[in-house]
């Protein structure tokens, strides 16, 4: 009984979710279908398409550097063996868009001012910087009908324009940057955004300190991220095992730590400022300054962090014993299924592929273009000086005539099919609509499998939890998935629409505050909305999981369901996703101050400030990956709560919560008293006595001659687990 199957009503009476169904198939088949169209694109962009140019480069008639290359028809200088000439070379290096393009074997590594520097890069390299035809070693062509003194004249007019045979003059230094000969000066190579770049970091020497700093200090920070995963492990296995007391402690040892890195970081500031007091105002270098003020800032900025965290340590302390009782049931959980832990590991694994093979495509599909052929009489490369044609082939190697008598060279432009701009547009949703899916089945999986846990009589008899999530949500809600994922894409496309028009419009935005303005209020706005949509995917998911219905229903139960529990969402979601950020930080702040401790005195360090950085974002990082599951699994056990106390407030067979949650399922989420606790206990089947049988109530009669105090009072999860109702 999948989505795309019927339902067999044989099949039925022994399926365990025959209860359960598809959901969102409508979005279901959008996705398998836009799929479709994406394989059925990589198939003819791996067809039509030649990454290789993109990487390599191509010569000006059609041949791509470093690879053997085909004959094109009605292109007489194309099908050369460029294997050994790797590097395009621009004949000026001044016009890129007009000037002819030829492989070479080497870059021109040093200025060549002369006819003769040429040659003597020739011999010395083997590189031939001249057009194909021009034979360096005998420089005596016979040129048809051309008087002796009009050859140097014309020659010059070719050369001038970039046609050859010899390069414009002077060229200059040059450096390979992706298999282009890029110049090395600070020259002006036509409007190349790798040039400008290159250029623009060469002459930056604030950019050229801070890589410095960061490679001078590659072993300390090697070490401060190894001592971090050391820490992150500890904090991880601190909340796995000692969950009732994870929470306190974190919140102890987390603040100790931000007020003692705090206090160390003044301490190294006004150790800077004292030892900079101590040299001479003449000797005093613009280094020791900036140290000095960064420190400062940087001092400043931990204080008010500090603060900020005491603070909300402070007013959200009434919250700490229902987060202790979920840290315990979280942990408890993933003690029952660690292999929720992996999770991330899975899903990143999966989106590297995924990106991976997009990256691929995405190349294909930007080469994927037609030659367009320019013959004698259409091509822009009409020489004054004519070159020699080729008269045979011998292994890709071409042999030209002895008589130079061709005014004009064929050549091919490579120009993109209309229907390419299109697909740009599709890839780039496929991209954000299927990253977003593989996370949202992520979230479903631990949604699902929590859930699973949650609303199990006896949960020591769970087989294979995660599995049976898997499976379902394969069989019957991937369709709610892709609905989520693609609202988020929805929000994410005009974002990007929003970028592209800025830079485009970037001349006006600085003229005009209104329109920059404008535009930032528009990406806050669908930044914000985007986030909020996370928010409620996530939530929408565990209703899914939990009662098997649409995502628009799921979202509206989940909504209402947290707008219902504000006070709840606000103290636990928040302390819950608090604490957690707060072990994030035990990690981070471990990390920097080890790595400050290493690096302070070393001299080569320009800015300190900047590998402690650079190491405090790599463990931050780290940290993350190793403690998201923590926060998907306590976000989903309290909506699992929620839900518990809601639907099975008068049931006879008492909540699914655990003791520790139980003596919280007032409605206004405060701790029950102990008689109350003692009689919700003995009606709760999970809250029965360690060793006590997990035993389903006898059966009932159906029909008629059901009593009214035989009725089922409690919710009945459709197909998460085998309930006890």
């Amino acid at each position: 009984m999948g989505c795309l199957c019927g339902d067999d009503p044989e099949l039925a009476q022994n399926e365990p979710d025959k209860s359960r169904r598809c959901t969102d198939r409508c979005w279901l088949i959008m996705f398998t279908c836009s799929w479709i169209i994406l394989s059925a694109t990589a198939v003819w962009s791996f067809y039509q398409g030649h990454p290789s140019r993109l990487i390599r480069g191509y010569d000006s008639f059609g041949n791509i550097c470093g690879q053997k290359n085909r004959k094109i028809d009605g292109v007489s200088w194309s099908g050369f063996d460029m294997t050994e000439n790797p590097y395009l070379f621009h004949m000026d290096p001044f016009n890129t868009s007009y000037t002819m393009k030829v492989c070479v074997r080497k870059c021109a590594h040093e200025n060549l001012t002369s006819d003769g520097e040429i040659k003597e890069f020739f011999i010395r390299t083997g590189s031939l910087l001249t057009r194909y035809d021009y034979d360096i070693r005998n420089s005596q062509i016979h040129y048809k009908n051309i008087p002796g003194n009009e050859i140097a004249r014309q020659r010059a007019r070719d050369e001038d324009r970039g046609f050859g045979p010899f390069p414009k003059l002077p060229v200059v230094k040059q450096r390979p940057v992706l298999n282009r000969c890029v110049g090395t000066e600070r020259v002006k190579l036509g409007n190349s955004v790798i040039n400008n770049l290159y250029n623009y970091l060469k002459n930056l020497d604030i950019a050229h300190k801070i890589v410095s700093d960061i490679y001078t200090s590659r072993y300390s920070i090697a070490y401060s991220v190894l001592a971090g995963l050391v820490v992150a492990i500890l904090v991880t296995f601190t909340i796995h095992f000692l969950a009732s007391l994870v929470s306190t402690i974190i919140i102890v040892v987390s603040t100790l730590v931000m007020i003692g890195f705090t206090a160390f970081s003044w301490y190294v500031y006004f150790d800077l400022k004292y030892k900079l007091n101590q040299i001479p105002a003449i000797e005093t270098l613009d280094d020791n300054l900036v140290n000095e003020k960064t420190f400062l800032i940087f001092s400043i900025i931990l204080t008010v962090i500090t603060i900020i965290i005491l603070m909300i340590t402070f007013f959200l302390r009434s919250g700490i014993g229902l987060m202790v009782a979920l840290f315990d049931e979280t942990a408890s959980c993933l003690r029952s299924m660690p292999g929720l832990i992996f999770q991330p590991i899975v899903t990143s694994i999966v989106l590297i592929l995924f990106l991976l093979f997009w990256t691929t495509v995405f190349l294909a599909i930007s080469t994927a273009e037609k030659d367009v052929i320019f013959n004698e009489t259409t091509t822009r490369f009409q020489l004054k000086l004519p070159a020699r044609r080729v008269i045979a082939y011998n292994d890709g190697r071409p042999d030209f005539a002895p008589i130079a008598d061709v005014h004009s060279l064929e050549s091919v432009k490579h120009e993109t099919p209309p229907i390419v701009k299109y697909l740009w547009w599709f890839l780039i949703v496929m991209l954000f609509w299927s990253s977003e899916f593989i996370l949202g089945c992520q979230q479903m999986t631990v949604a699902s499998s929590v859930a699973s846990w949650y609303f199990s009589r006896d949960r020591s008899a769970l087989v294979c939890p995660i599995g049976n999530s898997v499976r379902r949500i394969t069989k019957y809600h991937l369709g709610s998935v892709a609905l989520g994922s693609f609202l988020i894409v929805l929000l994410k496309v005009p974002r990007l629409i929003l970028s592209y028009m800025e830079y485009f419009l970037k001349e006006y935005r600085q003229r005009y505050q209104c329109i920059d303005c404008t535009f930032k209020c528009c990406q806050c706005f669908f930044y914000c909305l985007e986030n909020f949509i996370r928010y409620i995917n996530h939530n929408a998911y565990t209703i899914i999981a939990i009662e098997g219905t649409d995502y628009c229903f799921s979202a509206r139960v989940a909504f209402k369901t947290l707008a219902s529990n504000t006070p709840r969402i606000v103290t636990i979601n928040t302390m819950g996703d608090f604490i957690i950020f707060l072990g994030k930080c035990i990690v981070t702040g471990t990390a920097a101050a080890f790595s400050v401790y290493l690096i302070r005195n070393d001299s080569n360090v320009h800015y300190l400030a900047v590998p402690v950085a650079f190491s405090a974002i790599c463990v931050y990082m780290v940290a993350h990956s190793m403690l998201c599951v923590y926060e998907m699994v306590i976000d989903t056990m309290f909506l699992c709560f929620v839900e518990d106390v809601k639907k099975n407030a008068n049931s006879h067979e008492g909540y699914f919560a655990p003791e520790g949650l139980l003596k919280f399922a007032q409605e206004d989420g405060q701790e029950m008293k102990p008689e109350t606790l003692k009689i919700a206990s003995e009606v709760n089947v999970t809250g029965q006595p360690r060793g006590a049988a997990f035993r389903s109530p006898p059966p009932r009669p159906v029909g008629p001659a059901m009593l009214d105090d035989q009725r089922p009072v409690g919710f009945v999860y459709p197909n998460l687990v085998e309930s006890s109702h």
